[in-house]
């Protein structure tokens, strides 16, 4: 990875054409952002936009994540996307702008697909596996 001081990005349309030290000439709209880093979007293939806060800490101390995702379900649209929107904000303040939604239940798709489009996000929302809550008392 090369780190270009005073350089220029040119985009065109949703796609980045050229990045140049220095100014990039011809008459195109400019955004001057100095002293700020900017870097691709990163791709995180496996999110769980709408049940990644009530599962923090418990994967990572061995407990069953199985119940918060469940308890997730029975939370109003407006709840749900609440949610999902504050795990959005964290996925893309960490430099993630593509996302692969892995939801639990129609849903939680629904709401990440709410969330996006409302605020551009390039996502790709899919489902869990098939059945998962009737798999979740074989695997524990």
């Amino acid at each position: 990875m090369t780190v270009l001081r005073d350089a220029s990005v040119l985009v065109r349309g949703d796609r980045v054409e050229e990045v140049h030290e220095g100014p990039i000439r011809g008459s195109f709209d400019r955004v001057k952002l100095p002293d700020q880093l900017v870097m691709p979007g990163m791709i995180s293939g496996h999110t769980h936009c709408c049940s990644a806060t009530p599962t923090r800490g418990i994967i990572e101390g061995g407990r069953s994540f199985a119940r918060p995702l469940i308890h997730v379900e029975p939370l109003s649209d407006s709840e749900l996307d609440a949610l999902t929107a504050f795990n959005m904000a964290e996925l893309l303040r960490g430099g993630s702008t593509t996302h692969v939604k892995m939801s639990l239940s129609l849903r939680q798709a629904e709401s990440y697909v709410r969330v996006a489009k409302k605020w551009g996000v390039r996502g790709y929302p899919s489902g869990m596996v098939p059945g998962i809550l009737r798999l979740f008392p074989i695997w524990f």
